[in-house]
């Protein structure tokens, strides 16, 4: 493994990992204790196609380019180092991913006989940090990567959906190393044709955690409102007494989630290609270095039943351990992703405490 192609690989390596499952002796999945790969931003998510060059693809840009961050916890590793090998390729789905909803390994080594489209992608200069070590005991990297036209040229070739304007992704797939764990994560970078009439149409942009509010209480007679809520200041940060919990709910949903016109088929029985208003559905991801969240994971989705029209629950609930652990200050990681490529995170940390 080249030095210039581990580099490239650590930026990358961050989005998809969907972790253990919890229950019976397995880890919790929002409890993080060994290397896991959170999550993986591009800037920009999605790339905006001229659609006259899908009917000549040679006259496709020689390359596209966007900025990779990866997102990798590693509580249990200290400052060990952490190589990355990062290829791209067309995303491709076998039965056993499409069954499973799943990643597994989507991209082959392009020096093997067979390399199934697959590209290196381009390294960061040499004088680029291969891990930036933060004060959260994870690490967080950047990576420029260009795409060359060859792999844009033999996406849409094996994509007649794509041909036909539907979004076309390309996978980043990552694989993680430190120590003697290691990890394959995937992320998609979505290139799209804007849908006629909607040229003007900018391309996705991430996601954001806008805010945070913590509390201690909520009233489920009042169709489960929170009690005496407040904002998360990290100078201040909130106390959790061992084997108490506490609420966390992200805000910025209302003004995150954007609206978009894309394609869509009909449900006929000869399906048409018409242009549709969507909405954003944004999806919360909760991961803590010690006791657990319940639910794992919220999102925007209006609830079949609707008892509360106006509100849609978006909080998680941290149980905190009853036993203190080595060190009293925990770190929480809070994962946002939208259907459209886009993702980031926050994080910060609080105190558990004796009762």
């Amino acid at each position: 493994m080249s030095r210039s192609t581990r580099a490239l690989l650590l930026l990358l390596a961050g989005a998809l990992s969907p972790g253990a499952a919890g229950c019976g002796n397995f880890q919790d999945v929002t409890t993080v204790v060994d290397l896991r790969v959170l999550a993986i931003r591009a800037d920009p998510p999605e790339i905006l196609i001229d659609p006259t060059l899908l009917t000549d693809l040679s006259r496709l840009p020689e390359s596209f380019s966007t900025t990779v961050t990866a997102l990798i916890a590693d509580p249990a590793g200290g400052d060990r180092p952490i190589t990355v090998d990062a290829l791209a390729c067309p995303r491709q789905i076998d039965a056993v991913t499409a069954a499973t909803g799943k990643n597994g390994i989507v991209c082959k080594d392009p020096q093997s006989p067979d390399p199934d489209r697959s590209v290196a992608v381009t390294p960061p200069p040499p004088e680029s940090p291969l891990a930036v070590r933060t004060p959260f005991g994870d690490a967080e990297l950047q990576i420029p990567s260009m795409l060359p036209r060859e792999l844009m040229e033999r996406a849409y070739m094996i994509d007649p959906s794509a041909k036909l304007g539907f979004q076309l992704p390309i996978a980043f797939q990552l694989a993680v190393a430190a120590g003697p764990e290691s990890e394959i994560a995937v992320k998609r970078a979505i290139f799209t044709v804007p849908p006629p009439d909607h040229a003007e149409q900018p391309a996705n942009a991430n996601p954001r955690v806008t805010g945070l509010t913590t509390y201690a209480l909520r009233d489920d007679r009042a169709m489960a409102r929170a009690i005496d809520p407040q904002p998360f200041d990290p100078d201040h940060p909130p106390t959790v007494p061992l084997g108490g919990s506490l609420w966390f709910e992200p805000q910025g949903a209302d003004t995150e989630a954007e609206s978009y016109f894309a394609r869509a088929l009909t449900r006929e029985a000869t399906p048409q290609v018409v242009v549709s208003e969507f909405k954003e559905t944004l999806r919360y991801a909760f991961f803590t270095t010690v006791g657990t969240f319940s639910p794992p994971s919220t999102n925007t989705v209006p609830p079949t039943i609707r008892t509360q029209p106006d509100h849609i629950h978006l909080e998680s609930k941290y149980q905190a351990p009853t036993v203190m652990p080595a060190d009293p200050s925990v770190v929480f990681w809070i994962v946002v992703r939208d259907e459209r490529g886009g993702a980031s995170w926050m994080k910060g940390r609080f105190l558990l405490a004796a009762p």
